[in-house]
Order: C-alpha cells, then sequence, then structure tokens
C-alpha cells in the first residue's frame, strides 16, 4: 500500500468510517456484509466517472489492476515485482495479460540504448 492511500484510508477511519456489526472497512447500508460489486460500480465509480468526463462503457473494477501493473511497468519495475504485486503464480500470466502496457516503453528503452551504443562506438560522453 502506498502511503498516499495509507493516509486516505486514515482519513476515511478517522472522519467518515461508521462502525458496524461486522467491522468492515466498507460495508453496505445495512453495515451487515461488504458492498457488492453492482453497488460500488453504481453508486461510486459510474458517478466519478460522469463526473470527469470518462465514457463508462466498459469500465469496471479490473480496470484498476490493468491501470496498476501499467504503471509499475512504466516505471521499470522488475517484472519479478509486478508478478507480485498482481499475485500471479506464473509471470507468464502477467506478461500475456500485462504486455500491451510494454511495447512503447521498449521502443523508449530501445531509443536510449542506441543512444548509449552511439555514443560508446564513437567515443562521445
Amino acid at each position: 500500500m502506498t502511503n498516499s492511500l495509507s493516509h486516505v484510508l486514515q482519513n476515511y477511519l478517522a472522519r467518515s468510517w461508521k462502525q458496524n456489526q461486522a467491522g468492515l472497512l466498507f460495508p453496505n447500508r445495512a453495515g451487515e456484509r461488504p458492498r457488492s460489486r453492482k453497488s460500488v460500480l453504481k453508486n461510486s465509480l459510474k458517478p466519478i466517472l460522469r463526473k470527469l468526463g470518462i465514457p463508462e462503457n466498459g469500465c469496471g473494477l479490473h480496470a484498476f489492476r490493468h491501470g496498476l501493473a501499467t504503471e509499475l511497468a512504466e516505471s521499470c519495475v522488475p517484472i519479478t515485482v509486478l508478478q507480485q504485486q498482481m499475485r500471479h503464480a506464473d509471470v507468464k500470466t502477467t506478461l500475456r495479460v500485462y504486455a500491451h502496457a510494454i511495447p512503447e516503453s521498449q521502443r523508449d528503452a530501445m531509443e536510449r540504448a542506441s543512444i548509449g551504443t552511439r555514443r560508446f562506438r564513437y567515443g562521445e560522453t
């Protein structure tokens, strides 16, 4: 968990969280069980997307996994760390599902590498 997420959750607990029977962080209105996926989408995510002008169609909670994986891949996090964060048993799953996030980075890396190779070859510093 990032420090910024920890801060947001601490503020939520201090200001908005209400004690409930089950001791849940995000309970349903009755406080008896966790909020349903449908409720989170309908009452939380979709209104935020509309407010931000982001199309709602096809956007769900799984998009956050792809977003996290993309950010980690773009930040050059080692693939083993990405695999562990995504909780995939096999790194092949991570690469197969999230490889779409990597091509632009690969192109940029190859450009940087070619500049370094040219400098080395021609004695530049």
